[in-house]
């Protein structure tokens, strides 16, 4: 079998009531205009006073990102020496753009820089960077100390002086323009940008300036300079940056690529000078040598008179200069072994490392292995911008350049055995041929000697000089592979900040969503009876009816102002009472409540009067012994009541008193016993009701709170039905978890609900509550059209009272 707990049927699924938080909303939308009003004032005072932000954009192309060869004629001869690298990675450009050393390059490029202008506003409000605008310069003594990022206030008097104001409680000083200002901190001197022209202005003549240091300019150009590539494929980069001057950031940008392009040309010009070193330092050697073979060779010639060789001597002559010829190559390879030895050892710095082609040397291996320094010495330099030398990606970067110089300086090791072994069979060769040599006349074997010296010197000159006239054609007439496409202009600059239309329509979201959100949050937070339907969710026990807030002073409204449509209510609810009690000849009403406040008092009082002024005799029956106080609100005397009756004291004529009501009387609760809960539950309490019920039509029995002590529920045995009073917006919604189990458990049986002091929201409509749709809204939500003059708060309301009433609810 069931219990009663699980034959209660369960509760609806609750769902999200949008027309509850609609009327919600709308009952408080003055908060909501004026947070909205407030947001969108705030947004106007950004607008109006905030300094412009620009946006300025460049493009820049780089060259031989893909890895194809750009260029012709030079271009292809420093490729063909591998003076120049064949490719770049875009990302290590990027990276370079975006570096340190050369931001604060391209910053220390630009004397306006030095110094930042601003302009304040008459209120002190609004302020303005001029950049080079300004009606005045600051020329800076570099030789003295100057405060950084100190603001220097100026006021310009005239065309001859102005005041400044160091804002350190020292006094204002007069100053001319021209002259000098010097102390502990500062050291300038300010002049007119064009004194011919120059006019005091009539809005503010107030400025300001900011002696700037490159480090942090630097640092700050570092964080909003933005570079994107346009296409993945190509290698066309997007450089902006965004600033209150649009011209200062369009400078920025110009000479950040001017820079740029300058130290790629620079870098490129390093391995030419190496080249041209090297070279030179051979020429120096092997001037002098043929200078010396030159001169004997002359003077010999004058003083034998010998004009030309034989044929064998000239044949001789040829294989000697052929054979010294390959054994000097083979020497100049020696020396570029040890020059490049000698450059990885000293140098940290592998750019500019001079290539084996340079030289004649054609063995790819090591071309291959110079080929990688270079690359993986440029992928850390790319590295190094945003990262630290420690990183692990540095670290494999050098532990792979270490590995190759080891790799490359047994190459040259080896090559230098190869080459040793070579010049020694040359010289093998060259003896054979000098034996032959000694065949010929004595004066013509001289003239061979001196003839192959100054041959082959002339010929190593001439091929040394032709590598130091390639390389520097190829220092000289280097082109950058990068260039601007476009350079950055003031007059494109899009202005970024403030977004007007962005701010207003932040200005305005955030001033809705504050106030709903507020109203959002105490709405969750209150866990009061916010409205009827709350009731309806939270307990199967019905609602009986609905009385609206009392607008009068009188503890009896119903008597004193019977024609109200708050009386109305009443009604409503005694008619709710009479279809709920139709069976019963004498009906006795218990009015209890869950906490003191809530109201029962005043519903059992006014309810009582209701039921009498329709005739009936009613008699109301002060049952709360712990608190008592009906007889407060009938003005009677509580010096005995149902306290003293119950222990025998008076009789029950002593203690029922008539009041002025129509067939109303009272028994009042009397002086306040020790033992309230006994005194309920006597059965002496049984026999009262019994025999009341012959005397009367209506008793309204006044009893204590359910959830403080269980007088009411003892009472409630010897009743026909018991109201539960909750009120409006003072009562807790768990209230209604007692009211449900009481009903569910049947502790009290007949339990019906009545809420009590309900202050209607604009915007409710017709139907909450059987007896508040009837009694309040027929006599409020009409106006004019229906039941105006029926009640007495109708007649005496104003058109201005009404109108804020619907408004303000």
């Amino acid at each position: 079998m069931d219990s009663p707990n699980n034959a209660y049927p369960p509760f609806p699924e609750e769902t999200l009531d949008l027309k509850r938080y609609f009327f919600l909303f709308l009952s408080k939308w003055y908060w909501i205009a004026i947070c909205v009003f407030t947001g969108l004032f705030v947004a106007y005072l950004v607008n109006r006073y905030s300094e412009q932000v620009y946006s300025v954009k460049a493009s820049l192309l780089v060259g031989n990102a893909d890895g194809r060869k750009v260029g012709q004629g030079v271009q292809n001869l420093m490729r063909e020496m591998n003076i120049m690298q064949d490719r770049k990675r875009i990302e290590n450009e990027i990276g370079v753009l975006q570096s340190y050393t050369l931001t604060r390059t391209a910053i220390e490029e630009l004397p306006d820089f030095d110094v930042t202008y601003v302009g304040v506003g008459r209120r002190g409000i609004a302020e303005l960077k001029y950049y080079n605008r300004s009606p005045f310069v600051v020329n800076i003594d570099t030789t003295e100390i100057n405060a950084i990022g100190y603001p220097v206030n100026i006021n310009i008097l005239s065309k001859n002086e102005y005041e400044l104001d160091l804002d350190d409680g020292t006094p204002q000083k007069r100053i001319r323009f021209g002259e000098k200002y010097h102390d502990h901190r500062f050291a300038f001197t300010i002049t007119l940008r064009e004194p011919d022209s120059f006019e005091l202005s009539r809005q503010s003549n107030k400025y300001y300036f900011i002696v700037n240091s490159s480090h942090s300019q630097a640092i700050a150009y570092m964080k909003k300079i933005a570079i994107e590539l346009n296409d993945k494929q190509g290698s066309l980069l997007s450089l902006s940056t965004s600033g209150y001057v649009a011209q200062q950031e369009a400078d920025f940008l110009n000479k950040l690529m001017e820079v740029y392009i300058r130290l790629d040309l620079q870098e490129k010009s390093l391995t030419a000078e190496n080249t041209i070193d090297f070279v030179e330092g051979q020429l120096r050697g092997i001037s002098d040598s043929l200078r010396k073979a030159e001169l004997l060779l002359q003077n010999f010639r004058t003083g034998k008179g010998i004009i030309d060789l034989s044929t064998e001597g000239r044949t001789l002559l040829e294989r000697l200069e052929a054979l010294y010829a390959e054994k000097n190559a083979l020497r100049l390879q020696l020396e570029y072994f040890e020059y490049l030895e000698n450059y990885l050892k000293t140098k940290k710095d592998l750019k500019g490392l001079v290539a084996p082609a340079t030289i004649g040397l054609d063995d790819a291996s090591i071309a291959a292995i110079v080929s990688d320094l270079n690359q993986l010495t440029m992928e850390r330099d790319g590295l190094l911008i945003t990262l630290r030398p420690d990183n692990t990606r540095v670290l494999a970067i050098d532990q792979n350049i270490n590995s190759l110089i080891e790799l490359l300086f047994e190459k040259l090791e080896g090559m230098r055995k190869v080459n040793g072994i070579r010049i020694r069979e040359l010289d093998r060769r060259v003896a054979e041929q000098e034996q032959q040599l000694r065949l010929l006349p004595v004066t013509e074997r001289e003239l061979v000697n001196m003839e192959r010296m100054f041959n082959i010197h002339e010929k190593f000159y001439t091929y040394l000089m032709e590598k130091r006239i390639e390389a520097g054609i190829a220092k000289a007439s280097s082109v950058s592979d990068n260039r601007i496409i476009d350079e950055a202009r003031a007059d494109m600059a899009i202005v970024t900040k403030p977004n007007r239309k962005m701010n207003y329509i932040m200005g305005f979201i955030i001033g809705l969503l504050i106030p709903v959100g507020l109203i959002l949050l105490f709405d969750q937070l209150n866990n009061s009876i916010q409205d009827p339907a709350t009731i309806s969710k939270k307990t199967r026990t019905p609602m009986l009816g609905t009385i609206g807030h009392n607008p009068y002073e009188s503890f009896l409204p119903v008597y004193d102002k019977p024609k109200s449509s708050f009386t109305e209510s009443f009604r409503a609810l005694r008619t709710n009472l009479d279809f709920m009690l139709c069976e019963n000849k004498c009906k006795v009403i218990l009015v209890s409540s869950t906490i003191s406040g809530e109201g029962k008092s005043f519903v059992a009082s006014n309810l009582a009067i209701s039921m009498a002024m329709l005739g009936k005799k009613t008699l109301i029956l002060g049952l709360d012994l712990r608190k008592p106080k009906v007889h407060s609100m009938f003005g009677v005397d509580n010096a005995k009541g149902m306290s003293t009756y119950l222990i025998g004291r008076d009789n029950l004529e002593s203690v029922i008193v008539p009041t002025n009501i129509p067939n109303l009387s009272i028994i009042p609760s009397g002086p306040i016993p020790p033992n309230p809960a006994e005194l309920s539950a006597s059965d002496k309490l049984d026999k009262l009701v019994a025999e009341l019920r012959d005397k009367y039509d209506m008793i309204v029995i006044d009893s204590p709170p359910v959830a403080v002590v269980t007088d009411a529920v003892l009472i409630s045995r010897a009743c026909d039905t018991t109201l539960f009073v909750v009120r409006h917006r003072y009562t807790s919604v768990n209230a209604l978890d007692l009211v449900d189990d009481l009903t569910k458990n049947k502790t009290i049986t007949n339990l019906a609900i009545v809420l009590n002091d309900f202050k209607k929201p604009k915007g409710y409509g017709y139907g909450y509550g059987y007896g508040y749709a009837y009694a309040y809204n027929y006599g409020y939500s009409y106006g004019q059209q229906y039941g105006q003059g029926y009640y007495t708060d109708d007649e005496n309301g104003s058109k201005v009272t009404g109108f804020f009433k619907r408004f303000f609810g």
